[in-house]
């Protein structure tokens, strides 16, 4: 095998899950096609731009983050910035916490569960079908 070949294979490498994300600027085409291929390795991602047309904000790869123009709005865009800073600092450190992500993990799902169970849906069909019925037989 050719030296550029293992140079490919290692490039390859997948994303470990204490790795941060990644922030892209920039929301264009090619700002689209590095998120795909970084999350094709595994690696989580946003981007962000000034302009919510741009194709980054209807991808799939990571979410997109509208911010002010900063030739226009320089003040509002340090804001946003400072602000996504501390995003990224948070989602870093939910990586690195297995246990914090547990527990937010089953938080988040225990209404989930309970909103959503068999059990629940079912009565509520059932429920659903008395009303129909009802009202069909009141026709």
């Amino acid at each position: 095998m050719s030296e550029r070949m293992r140079t490919v294979g290692r490039q390859r490498e997948r994303a470990q899950r204490h790795w941060p994300p990644v922030v892209v600027a920039g929301a264009y085409q090619t700002a689209v096609v590095l998120m795909r291929n970084l999350a094709r390795r595994g690696l989580r991602m946003f981007c962000f731009d000034c302009g919510a047309s741009s194709p980054g904000f209807r991808t799939v790869y990571g979410r997109a983050f509208d911010c002010r123009n900063p030739r226009d709005e320089p003040s509002p865009w340090l804001d946003f910035m400072a602000e996504l800073g501390k995003v990224a600092a948070a989602l870093s450190g939910l990586a690195t916490d297995p246990e914090r992500r547990l527990r937010l993990g089953a938080r988040g799902r225990a209404p989930c569960v309970e909103e959503f169970s068999a059990e629940r849906m079912a009565e509520r069909a059932r429920v659903l079908h008395s009303e129909a019925a009802a009202r069909w037989k009141g026709t």
